[in-house]
């Protein structure tokens, strides 16, 4: 009996043993849950915190740029005033000045304001000024009554045995003059037909400035061909250089810039643009890059307008490829965007329509706000479906999108398809994401599907491998089995219309970590049909099969064979 008691008793202090131990778990556990909540609230607080300050940089960015413009405004009515005031010049009053500038009509002068940093044209015939030169002044011939317009260098030897000029220091005059040729009107017997010119409604970059800006560039020459040109790393830079190697591979959208058929799409009072800014400054870079003279060059200009409109790129710290491949898509787009009035769209219930007729309205309407050559070659359209789990009530739209981001589902090895699969597969919406059904007048639990229903000619692959960890930013370093040369999306569009196979023209590739990493770019070059390591402002030719690789981040297809910028036609 004395056996049995302590037997229990024994049991019993056991008993209040384990209960206390469960007890003090359960207590440990609500502390380290409500230090978790706090550490999520203080996060949160400090993100919003950081999106405040980066919002109050931005708009007093903003006001900035539009004090100075109205500096310049002021400064230019300055100009115009004195010059209103000082009455007709006579070009030859001032012994051996000449008042004439290269590749200029006689009388017409270019002057740099010192107040302002910019150039404008004085035109002693009238005594007026001018911030840019007037088309019927761009549309002359060099050879007309006024003469050509080329003039020696200083000191130049003259007559028998007198040196060449070299091609380190070019003949400003007579690259005026070519250009001024290449812009010449034909004249045309119109009789009978109204007269149509379709002229670019911008302000013409004269042949000085083009000079100007290579040289700013800091070309080091002795290329190995077209497209084959490096980019220096101006400070952890390399992220920039890989994404705008990339796009350089794109031979399409290469000879849009390399024609300047941009200049008659430019938009400059679009105020969701750069002031054409991004377009005029990514050209010249994608001219440097494809003229393959130059071994390297260093796009100073670029990456200034860049972070002038951004400042997130403004600095030099290392940034994400994928974020700054947003930022240069948009800003393209809309510096070329040819819808110059903008209207507001009503947003209609258009469930009651087929797919078809539905997929088909949203595209117009996106067309009559959005048009450019980044829509045409960069741009599909999503089906978005959401399903109410109390009354079935469902909702379809149509979308338009720039690039997939794409989940990885595994962390070891996966092909391209999966992860294109886990992208299309429906989720469950709760908790603070709860849609509203308008059936139930309320938020409900849903169930939401994106899928595919048409695919650009030009399909960029972002795959997601940075995602956070509380204050951490981790990265999956997944080795995605991805095809080059035949990539099957037609499984994954549930559209009308599937694209062909795509193959693969470039790659941006990460290394490393996010603080301590390195971006490349593997492209294929479209005159060689070779692929290149471009890494920063080395060009090296690499093996196909090293293209697949673990750091590959974002992927660019093309639906087409490329060909070289000479041999395409738009």
């Amino acid at each position: 009996m004395k056996a049995r008691k302590e037997r229990e008793a024994a049991e019993r202090a056991q008993r209040l043993k384990e209960e206390q131990e469960r007890l003090d778990r359960e207590k440990a556990e609500k502390a380290r849950q409500a230090e978790e909540r706090a550490r999520a609230e203080k996060e949160q607080q400090e993100r919003l915190r950081q999106e405040a300050e980066r919002k109050d940089q931005e708009e007093q960015e903003r006001l900035e740029r539009m004090k100075k413009q109205q500096e310049r405004d002021r400064e230019f009515s300055r100009l115009e005033a004195e010059k209103s005031s000082a009455g007709p010049q006579d070009p030859a009053a001032s012994p051996g000045v000449s008042a004439t500038s290269p590749g200029l009509p006689a009388g017409w002068e270019k002057v740099l304001d010192q107040q302002t940093g910019r150039y404008y044209y004085k035109d002693h015939n009238t005594a007026t000024t001018h911030w840019n030169l007037p088309q019927s002044i761009l549309n002359r011939s060099p050879g007309s009554a006024s003469g050509t317009y080329t003039v020696s260098l200083q000191d130049e030897p003259q007559g028998k045995g007198k040196l060449r000029r070299s091609h380190s220091s070019p003949n400003i005059a007579q690259m005026v003059a070519d250009e001024l040729e290449t812009r010449r009107v034909p004249k045309v017997d119109r009789t009978g037909k109204p007269e149509l010119i379709r002229t670019p409604k911008v302000r013409p970059e004269s042949a000085e400035v083009q000079a100007a800006r290579l040289r700013n560039m800091q070309p080091v020459f002795g290329g190995q061909g077209r497209g084959l040109t490096g980019l220096k790393n101006l400070g952890n830079t390399c992220y920039m250089n890989s994404i705008i190697q990339s796009l350089c591979a794109a031979s399409l959208l290469s000879e849009y810039f390399l024609k300047e058929t941009y200049k008659f799409d430019i938009n400059r009072e679009n105020k969701l643009g750069c002031n054409g800014e991004i377009a005029e400054e990514f050209a010249a870079v994608i001219k440097a890059l494809w003229s393959g003279q130059y071994r390297s060059v260093a796009p100073r200009d670029f990456k200034y307008s860049v972070g002038k409109y951004n400042s997130q790129f403004a600095n030099y710290n290392q940034q994400d490829s994928q974020e700054f491949l947003l930022f240069l898509m948009d800003g393209l787009h809309e510096d070329m965007n040819r819808v110059k009035k903008r209207e507001y769209i009503q947003e209609a219930d258009l469930d009651h329509l087929p797919d078809v007729n539905h997929a088909e309205r949203a595209w117009q309407n996106h067309k009559r706000l959005n048009q450019s050559i980044i829509v045409e070659l960069f741009q599909g359209q999503f089906k978005s479906t959401l399903q109410c789990l109390r009354c079935n009530k469902t909702s379809t739209t149509f979308e338009a999108f720039m690039y997939l981001s794409l989940p990885i589902p595994s962390s070891g090895r996966c092909k391209l398809q999966e992860c294109v699969q886990t992208f299309t597969k429906a989720e469950k919406v709760s908790g603070s994401d709860k849609w509203y059904c308008s059936r139930c007048k309320t938020h409900r639990e849903a169930v939401k599907k994106i899928e595919i229903w048409k695919l650009p000619p030009f399909l960029l692959i972002h795959l997601k491998r940075f995602k956070y960890e509380g204050l951490w930013r981790q990265k999956l370093n997944t080795n995605v089995d991805f095809p080059l040369s035949s990539l099957d999306m037609r499984p994954f569009i549930v559209g009308p219309k599937p694209q062909p196979h795509y193959k693969l023209f470039a790659a941006s590739n990460h290394y490393g970590t996010m603080e301590g990493g390195h971006y490349t770019a593997f492209c294929r070059n479209a005159s060689s049909k070779k692929w290149y390591k471009f890494d920063d402002h080395e060009v090296y030719e690499m093996s196909t099969s090293s293209v697949q690789s673990s750091a590959a981040y974002i992927l660019f297809y093309s639906a087409m064979e490329l060909q070289p910028p000479n041999q395409t036609s738009f």
